[in-house]
């Protein structure tokens, strides 16, 4: 039996209502319950653990443009919170020969913060975030905030984009932006729209301007709950499946459909007798992606779970696995950027046969060990053979990834595709699998930049209300004034 494309679409429309989903707010505790009861009416086993963190919340903020107005903005991620009224200089990509001849001493500095594979590349290497490193270079020249936009953003969408923080404050590789104590960052920023941002460039080649930015937020302890739920079967083996559940704005691809679809799974083998189960499965939702750092989850879970994890055959991520539909019919195996990641031979012949019979392109990208993704790389590190199918879409964590754009067909489709899979590792035996798996340290990629699990205590829990996606302005671009003569 198939995964249903309307079943699975109306759990992630009940579950985009809880949006922006971000660690420590009242929608992301709703998402929370909604999960644990979705799962507790399919009389699955339900345990939390939490994960505790110091938190930037933002709770109100503006930019503004003398003689413009406000133009549509959101804070970066764990941003500042200040209130600079000063000159536009416009920095480029933040490079230091873009500050050349520029003084930004007490302005506002604008920049161009690239694209996410840009950003993402140089992090999975174990450099300096570039949108970090952008912020240190304005710190270290006396800027008093930023304005940014990202290069790769649809039209002019706002876009949430930073590497992840440690619980405790700071980056996986700390620079002059962050207090060098508590690892709080310095500087007040906001993202702006890429036509507004290319707007203002215009604008500030023909004439100087002065603007406004201001953000009201504050630092404290919070925390959030990683989620598990049991399906026991009839063996000793189990199986792992993942997702995060918090998200950037809406997040339909990053990350609803993920979540949408691991629920459609439980509740799929749910229906399935016991003694038809012959490992267990075990669902991982985690709540830590952007907002924390994006492994922190799992490797709680495997510290506090050694006996669980010892008899895992294989982990099962579901982040972003599909995207908004743009093609049809058969060109949709086409689709730029479905790739699977894993570097297990057999994880890969199962994956072949489960794309294929789902009429996707097997497009194979064996990263995984070599450049490992999220919650993937505890487990790739622990020796757990792991796979996952990912999409990259220009619309990830900006303000057009709503749920409306998502096929509910493609989604049933690429969510069977993690339904046959299960169904193969379910028959396999665990010595296939585990075949050509050794633990060890990953080399590369996101999965492998945060290895400690210290975590800051919050004692007195009160979740932030939840914000709306953006303030301030029309989504549409500012207008380009040209300067008066005389």
């Amino acid at each position: 039996m198939a995964i249903s494309p309307e079943r699975i679409y109306s759990i992630g429309r009940e579950l985009a209502a809880f949006a922006p989903r971000i660690p420590g707010t009242e929608s992301m505790d709703a998402a929370a319950s909604y999960i644990k009861d979705f799962m507790g009416r399919l009389r699955m086993e339900v345990l939390a653990e939490q994960i505790h963190f110091m938190g930037v919340f933002h709770r109100d903020w503006d930019f503004s443009i003398s003689g413009a107005g406000e133009i549509a903005s959101y804070p970066q991620n764990n941003s500042a919170p200040g209130d600079v009224e000063a000159e536009i200089v416009f920095a480029g990509r933040g490079m230091p020969g873009d500050y050349r001849g520029r003084d930004v001493r007490g302005k506002i500095v604008l920049a161009d913060w690239g694209s996410m594979l840009g950003n993402e590349i140089p992090c999975g290497l174990g450099k300096r975030y570039p949108l970090l490193a952008a912020y240190d270079r304005a710190v270290e020249r006396g800027a008093a905030a930023m304005v940014g936009y990202f290069s790769d953003s649809p039209g002019n969408a706002l876009k949430l984009l930073e590497p992840g923080i440690r619980p405790g404050g700071g980056s996986n590789v700390p620079g002059s932006s962050e207090h060098p104590e508590d690892g709080r960052l310095l500087l007040p920023v906001l993202g702006i729209g890429r036509e507004d941002g290319l707007a203002l460039v215009r604008r500030l080649s023909l004439a100087t301007a002065r603007g406004r930015v201001r953000i009201d937020a504050v630092r404290k302890a919070s925390r959030t709950d990683t989620i598990v739920g049991i399906l026991p079967g009839r063996g000793s083996r189990a199986i792992a499946v993942g997702s995060h559940y918090c998200s950037a704005f809406e997040g339909a691809v990053c990350d609803t459909c993920g979540v949408a679809g691991a629920l459609a799974l439980a509740e799929h083998f749910a229906a399935v007798p016991r003694d038809e189960r012959p490992k267990d499965l075990y669902f991982i939702f985690s709540g830590s992606h952007v907002w924390i750092n994006c492994n922190i989850a799992s490797r709680l879970f495997i510290k506090s779970n050694p006996e669980v994890v010892k008899k895992l055959t294989a982990m099962l991520w579901m982040d972003h696995i599909t995207a908004p539909a743009r093609r049809t019919g058969w060109r949709r195996i086409f689709r730029p950027g479905t790739v699977l990641l894993s570097m297990n031979p057999v994880m890969c012949l199962f994956a072949a046969r489960s794309l294929l019979k789902n009429r996707k392109l097997p497009r194979l990208l064996p990263f995984s060990r070599l450049w490992t993704l999220c919650e993937m790389g505890p487990f790739d590190c622990h020796g757990v053979p792991c796979a996952g199918l990912q999409v990259s879409d220009p619309v990830m964590l900006t303000t057009e990834d709503t749920w409306d754009r998502i096929d509910a067909g493609e989604l049933a489709a690429d969510a069977g595709f993690y339904l046959d899979m299960i169904r193969l590792l379910q028959k396999a035996p665990a010595w296939l699998t585990g075949l050509f798996e050794l633990p060890g340290r990953s080399l590369f990629g996101c999965g492998t930049l945060f290895t400690d699990t210290e975590m800051p205590r919050c004692t007195d829990y009160s979740p932030e209300p939840a914000q709306p996606l953006y303030r301030g302005g029309e989504m549409g671009p500012v207008r380009v004034v040209a300067p008066r003569k005389g």
